[in-house]
């Protein structure tokens, strides 16, 4: 019985965006004040995991290039191609995530990264 109450709740959770993270509620909300998809939550988790290590926990750089420079955004406006290609098959210095990585799971990377804003351009 205990276990029907908590796939209940956990449906109702997932249903109205609060997701459960690290055992905790979180509810994600994006700018507009509307609670997060799960995908774009997805997509923050999965760059928290895979990526932060190396571009920072807000894209803006480290031991990787800053993901948040305009120049670089720029280059995402059209298509996400580029972007999805590069998690995918690495660079000179990136690892490839293709094989660790679902091509859904890339496609939210993708989505997450395009939002980051430089902290030059929220000043």
């Amino acid at each position: 019985m205990k276990f029907i109450k908590f796939v209940a709740i956990a449906l109702f959770a997932v249903g109205t965006g609060i997701v459960f993270l690290d055992g905790s509620a979180f509810v994600g909300m994006s700018g507009t004040g509307v609670a997060s998809s799960a995908q774009e939550l997805l997509g923050a988790e999965l760059y928290k995991a895979n990526c932060a290590k190396c571009h920072g926990e807000n894209g803006s750089g480290g031991h990787a290039p800053d993901l948040t420079a305009e120049k670089r955004q720029a280059k995402w406006v059209a298509s996400d191609s580029k972007l999805v290609g590069r998690i995918t098959h690495g660079t000179i210095g990136m690892p490839a995530f293709g094989k660790k990585l679902t091509a859904a799971n890339i496609q939210s990377i993708a989505d997450y990264v395009r939002t980051l804003k430089s902290a030059k351009a929220s000043s």
